[in-house]
């Protein structure tokens, strides 16, 4: 089962952060599993290529300070999203909050109150939900002409040079490195394959980003600094002039609707586990503009 979450909570006293706090986040994720299930805790922290979880950014109405830092009052309502792709995780985290005698966790140096963990509609309705990976894909629709993405925190891909060996950040929302990124992890956790040579090379010949509305932006973890992209893309299907789609095409095609939604839950690119690349489809028929609010403000 996938599961996407919001956990809701607020500081205790007055509390000054770096704008960047995924790595906060990510602690406190890897802290409240080890303490329900520290076994599957270290797997993931030494073990795993691909991490069944990712984490967003803190969210709530912060303000500015200078030396680039935010105060978040006493009492301010903030929020923070988990998704989570396997389903004793989701059972360890949940159960956390339902068993444990302390509420608070802790953020940096500052305490933070739990109030709620929501898993279904109501506050932040938008960003909880839960699926299984075959009601992904009996749901995805092979009717479609565009794709919508948004990118809702900074986004990247690391690449590799083939001349000299060295890895790059790649800060563009090129459509082959987005649908590469979700099959991979689709494949890790996914009990259904997708075959991903036959699905990017779909994507190479039949999908193209036509227009975007995106700005970079740079995320500061403390020790290292890392660039990447906010804001939305279109993706359009390149149809055939005449005839129709194979029955080998209408499923790829399905595929590859699939890994678009499938992206609210694995985010995109690098450091998802961070705060990066989160992201979602969707379905507004005109691009907007990059929210300055919400889950973009590193």
């Amino acid at each position: 089962m996938l599961t996407s979450l919001t956990v809701h909570l607020f500081p205790i006293k007055d509390s000054v952060l770096p704008p960047t706090m995924g790595h906060y986040i990510h602690a406190v994720f890897l802290k409240i599993l080890h303490q329900t299930d520290p076994q599957t805790a270290r797997q993931i922290h030494t073990n795993s290529r691909y991490k069944p979880f990712t984490v967003s950014p803190l969210q709530g109405n912060f303000i500015k300070l200078k030396k680039d830092k935010l105060l978040i009052p006493e009492d301010t309502n903030c929020w923070i999203r988990f998704t989570i792709m396997e389903d004793e995780i989701t059972s360890a985290i949940v159960r956390f909050f339902l068993e444990s005698d302390s509420s608070l966790i802790r953020l940096g140096n500052d305490l933070f109150q739990v109030t709620k963990i929501s898993t279904h509609s109501g506050i932040n309705g938008q960003w909880n939900a839960c699926a299984t990976f075959r009601e992904i894909l009996d749901y995805a629709s092979d009717d479609f002409n565009m794709l919508r993405m948004r990118f809702y925190s900074p986004t990247a891909f690391k690449t590799t040079s083939k001349s000299n060996g060295k890895s790059r950040n790649h800060v563009f929302p090129d459509q082959v490195y987005c649908f590469q990124s979700w099959v991979r992890k689709w494949n890790h956790f996914s009990p259904i394959t997708i075959d991903e040579k036959a699905v990017l090379g779909f994507v190479k010949k039949n999908i193209r980003s036509t227009r975007y509305s995106i700005e970079t932006k740079i995320m500061d973890f403390g020790r290292y600094k890392q660039m990447g992209f906010v804001g939305e893309c279109e993706y359009k299907l390149i149809r055939k002039k005449s005839g129709s789609w194979s029955e080998k095409q209408n499923r790829l095609l399905k595929q590859v609707s699939a890994l678009a939604d499938f992206a609210f839950y694995c985010g995109t690119g690098y450091k998802t586990t961070m705060g990066m690349g989160q992201t979602r489809r969707e379905v507004s028929d005109e691009i907007r503009h990059v929210s300055k609010d919400f889950l973009s403000r590193n």
